[in-house]
């Protein structure tokens, strides 16, 4: 019996006998757990597969942590170039929102899965609206005023593209990296405020923190600072 022949969608090949993942040729290094989700998801990509399969067919039924299952899924999508930094050629599904955040492409669990690339992505095919990547435990709080607010743990990320003086996304074939010149990016933490219409961020007030569990060393450093100016006045 002959050796299987490798699986091709759109730039990738997947050779199973020799464990193998290629993009346009080059080898993409994964974990043989991953390369298997891969493998079976791209064989039945014409449905949908739940996370009760997956846990039968990938861990044979093991009980398996939600955090390990989604980072297995997250590493197929960076090798599979569906997450990252870097923008790529790729089909983005954008669906209709309820009108309440018009003009605004929105992304959320922004950092945990990595979604950069795939936001600047749906702005290299359209730059007139405005990237918003949200963090998880995160809010982007939206007021009549056309202000965006940001409340919670993490950041939001803010994207200007109009400004977009260059990009070759209509060029490259899939998967491949594109280029774009012209971004504008905004990172908004805890307070901070991003203005719509002018699409301009907007500082927080200014606030002293100090750490609690420095407060004792800055009152030694205090202390010490003060003895040492006595001794010199002697």
């Amino acid at each position: 019996m002959g050796d299987t022949l490798p699986l091709r969608f759109e730039n990738f090949s997947l050779d199973t006998d020799r464990r193998e993942l290629r993009r346009a040729g080059d080898l993409v290094a994964v974990e043989p757990q991953v390369f298997d989700l891969i493998d079976y998801l791209v064989c039945r990509r014409e449905r949908v597969v739940t996370k009760d399969e997956l846990l039968d067919e990938i861990w044979a039924g093991r009980i398996v942590s939600e955090s390990t299952l989604t980072s297995r899924i997250n590493a197929a999508r960076r090798a599979l170039g569906d997450s990252g930094g870097t923008p790529r050629r790729r089909l983005v599904h954008m669906a209709k929102g309820l009108g309440l955040a018009p003009n605004l492409v929105i992304d959320q669990h922004f950092r945990r899965r990595d979604r950069l690339g795939r936001l600047l992505t749906a702005l290299s095919y359209n730059p007139g609206l405005l990237g918003v990547g949200i963090d998880e435990d995160t809010a982007a709080i939206f007021d009549g005023s056309g202000v965006l607010s940001v409340l919670g743990a993490g950041s939001v990320t803010v994207v200007d593209a109009a400004g977009l003086r260059y990009t070759d996304s209509h060029a490259v074939h899939r998967g491949q990296p594109i280029a774009m010149m012209g971004l504008r990016v905004d990172v908004l933490t805890t307070g901070s405020h991003y203005d719509l219409e002018r699409r301009a961020g907007i500082p927080p007030a200014e606030t002293v923190r100090i750490d609690p569990l420095n407060e004792e060393e800055l009152a030694e450093e205090e202390e010490a600072e003060e003895v040492s100016v006595l001794d010199g006045g002697e």
